[in-house]
């Protein structure tokens, strides 16, 4: 195995970016979908810390009109196109610090568990749709891990902006089509300058994956934990760089069984963002992921995307009315009013209103109406009531027209202490699933796994 060097391992800027904490280690029974599939394209999860149940709740409203809270009043702006749910019970696994349940509806360490993200990749990959990155993760506070959850542990979002946009938009415009000489007769064939590039960093990321790996058996401690959520993020670009050059090359490993042919998504033309900032705090730095995450979906560079915002053991906050940390002291050192948590939960609602203008104006890849058109918006929390650590409360708010399968907006649902993986799994229903006997993992019943029929058009 060949030694890199640090001038060497550094010399290559996107592992740098991967890798620069390391440098100076280095040495020479079956749910099936209720009522039929939807017709969503793009599914955007929204997670960020959780709340004051009782001061977020909408007091008054009903199923056919929204009397907003004070958290939730930002909301208003676009009444007609949101759905405000409480009382989900996360039946215990959403109700303290790291709890792996917020969006896989399950608190049980498992293979079988996987995040509402996670599982629809894989599921539109069994039904053979194969975009150039399978799904996104962004945002959250760096360095910390987030609620994707996968290969039976929590993974860490991308925080970097510049990692982010090399991550999704890196190699991805359509191949050129194949160059002719005289007479139209086709050139020599060989390998694309996409998939060269492509195949160029599966090699590198080879060559240092082992190179980690042999560092990561003279570590400990803190140290070790850090190189750890490395390798995963590692793993998570490998997989990403494979179906890459799926699509590039027109092969697929894995065949689905069954149904339709694979479709392998190509990119369209699109304006991809620019002059990223830096510095910004966590969730400024969030919100800029956000909107990276729908310029992807415009692009139909992928057709799922996560985006934290803040984590639940801490994170910094300071806008209007609320300086100070996230949880330890909005939830915590505050005491009623909760004037900071409730003017942070006010900036995250102007968020959801924010996306929701973005999706509007900007054209589906397909031409058909607008991304809002396609999109289903999910936002969840890491826990329900962050206040007393519980999660017998877990509000979602939901938007997007998701092809139809959404019924209309101004409507405030109660699940009446429902399992909120029924929550997860409509939304995995309306991205086209059509069995749901997985969804949740091990150990859930097929009530748990039936979608939330208050939400279906």
């Amino acid at each position: 195995m060949r030694n890199w060097n640090r001038r060497e391992f550094t010399r290559n800027a996107g592992m740098l970016a991967l890798f620069s904490p390391f440098i100076s280690l280095l040495e020479p029974s079956v749910a099936k979908a209720q009522s039929g599939a939807g017709n969503a394209k793009y599914l955007l999860i929204i997670v960020s810390n959780g709340t004051e149940p009782g001061v977020w709740n909408p007091a008054g409203s009903s199923s056919g009109n929204i009397t907003f809270s004070q958290m939730t009043q930002p909301l208003s702006a676009i009444k007609n196109d949101v759905l405000l749910l409480n009382k989900f019970d996360s039946q215990g696994s959403a109700g303290s610090h790291g709890s792996i349940g917020a969006i896989t509806g399950n608190g049980q360490y498992s293979n079988t568990v996987l995040s509402l993200d996670e599982w629809v990749s894989r599921d539109l990959r069994s039904r053979g749709i194969l975009t150039q990155v399978p799904s996104v993760h962004l945002g959250g506070v760096s360095g910390q891990s987030g609620v994707r959850f996968v290969d039976n542990g929590l993974k860490t979002p991308t925080f970097s902006l510049t990692q982010a946009f090399s991550n999704i938009f890196d190699g991805s415009a359509p191949p050129p089509p194949p160059p002719t000489t005289g007479g139209g007769t086709p050139a020599p064939t060989g390998p694309n300058p996409a998939e060269i590039r492509l195949r160029r960093r599966q090699s590198i990321l080879d060559a240092v994956t082992g190179e980690i790996r042999q560092l990561q058996t003279s570590l400990g401690g803190l140290e070790k934990e850090k190189l750890e959520r490395h390798i995963a993020s590692i793993q998570q670009l490998e997989g990403r760089i494979q179906q890459q050059l799926d699509i590039q090359t027109g092969t697929v490993a894995e065949q689905p069984a069954s149904g339709p042919p694979v479709q392998f998504i190509t990119p369209v033309s699109c304006q991809q963002p620019g002059n990223l900032p830096g510095g910004l705090q966590p969730i400024e730095n969030s919100r800029t992921h956000l909107n990276m995450a729908v310029t992807a979906f415009a692009c139909d560079i992928t057709r799922v995307a996560l985006v934290e915002f803040g984590h639940h053991q801490s994170c910094p906050v300071d806008i209007p009315n609320a300086t100070g940390d996230w949880h330890n002291d909005f939830m915590h050192a505050q005491g009623s009013p909760r004037s900071k948590l409730i003017a942070t939960e006010q900036w995250m609602s102007d968020r959801i209103v924010e996306v929701v203008g973005q999706l509007k104006a900007t054209q589906a890849p397909d031409g058909s109406g607008t991304l809002f058109d396609q999109t289903y918006v999910l936002w969840a929390r890491e826990m329900g009531d962050a206040v007393v650590h519980a999660g017998n409360d877990m509000p979602f708010v939901v938007t997007g027209r998701a092809g139809g399968y959404l019924r209309a907006g101004n409507g405030y649902l109660n699940g009446g202490g429902a399992a909120h993986l029924q929550v997860l799994a409509s939304a995995a229903q309306a991205m086209g699933a059509t069995d749901l006997s997985t969804i949740g993992g091990n150990g859930k019943t097929a009530a748990d796994r039936t979608p939330f029929a208050g939400l279906r058009g």
